[in-house]
């Protein structure tokens, strides 16, 4: 019983377990599907557009370097790429990411550093405009504080 805790552990540490679980609930729900009621009519597996199996790669990366087992095994199920995620290269080619954007992030003191999933969405964020560049506002243009002020007190009057 003993040898048998101490596999259960190390096959856990090192997510062989987790990924077993993923190819066996993969595996029930094919042939569940294959012998429910829409049976007469058998679907080939769907295809993806490459930009989707980018985002579903960086989120199946994301909830096995999270340990999201349960999430992880419904996930990969559902995604349609069948547990196997593209690689690093390939999403950043994909989302015209920099591939220095997956690049593996180096560890943080008493953790690991940020998921595939994370270091993407901030590398989007650093490829967006920011907004500020041109900014208008709603009030004319010559107007004092004054007349703003008054503008103000007649909408409250008209609002009671």
């Amino acid at each position: 019983l003993d040898v048998r805790s101490q596999l259960l552990q190390a096959l856990k540490g090192s997510g062989t377990f987790d990924d077993l679980k993923t190819q066996v609930r993969c595996y029930l729900l094919a042939e569940i599907r294959s012998i429910g009621p829409a049976k007469a009519q058998p679907q080939p597996p769907r295809e993806l557009p490459l930009v989707q199996r980018a985002a579903s790669s960086l989120v199946l990366r994301h909830l096995r370097a999270s340990g999201c087992a349960y999430s992880l095994s419904v996930f990969s199920s559902e995604s349609g790429l069948g547990g196997v995620p593209l690689e690093p290269h390939d999403i950043c080619d994909i989302l015209r990411l920099p591939r220095s954007a997956l690049a593996p992030a180096p560890a943080v003191a008493g953790g690991e550093g940020d998921s595939e999933l994370v270091r993407a969405l901030g590398a989007v964020g650093r490829l967006l405009p920011s907004g500020r560049e041109s900014t208008a506002t709603q009030t004319g243009g010559g107007s004092s504080p004054e007349e703003l002020e008054s503008r103000l007190r007649a909408v409250d009057r008209g609002l009671e």
